[in-house]
């Protein structure tokens, strides 16, 4: 039983630590308007050849 608390625990503060990780990297990335979208999945479509 004891195992179990402490593997169920870890799992917790795990997930927590990730959870906090990608709200950082939310914070930290650039947004685009959809226009600066639309243009970059054109470009890349072009130079792809599709």
């Amino acid at each position: 039983m004891v195992n179990e608390s402490l593997r169920k625990e870890l799992l917790h503060r795990k997930r927590e630590q990730a959870t906090k990780k990608l709200q950082e990297l939310r914070k930290k990335s650039a947004t685009m308007s959809s226009k600066e979208i639309v243009e970059s999945v054109k470009r890349v479509r072009t130079s792809t050849g599709r």
